[in-house]
């Protein structure tokens, strides 16, 4: 059987501490959109967690929608929506909130290789 946990090897590159890294996040993007991108790498950990879980799991056709909420849950797309506003250019979220829906999704269905 597969192993459901991720390895505790060391990283073979340097990279940000992720503390550092959410300290700093708010600075560029509104703070109600810096929640998406501190949970963003949480919930990709999960996705990925429940599709090494569900891997050979056959989806019911009255489950039409699960295979789009595994997706978002892999994926970053909220993150990058939110992204396309930077907070110094629009500090007002009631600007542009209406729209990160569609873009979200965009992201997330045209975001596979």
């Amino acid at each position: 059987m597969r192993s459901l946990h991720f390895s505790s090897a060391p990283l073979k590159h340097k990279s940000i501490p992720f503390s550092t890294t959410l300290v700093h996040i708010s600075t560029n993007i509104h703070p109600i959109a810096a929640t998406s991108a501190i949970s963003a790498p949480i919930d990709y950990a999960s996705g990925c967690s429940l599709q090494i879980v569900i891997e050979a799991m056959k989806i019911s056709p009255a489950a039409a929608h699960y295979p789009d909420y595994v997706r978002h849950r892999s994926g970053v797309a909220d993150c990058y929506a939110f992204r396309l506003w930077p907070a110094a250019q629009f500090p007002d979220i009631r600007a542009y909130v209406r729209v990160v829906p569609a873009i979200s999704r965009f992201a997330s269905e045209f975001s596979e290789t």
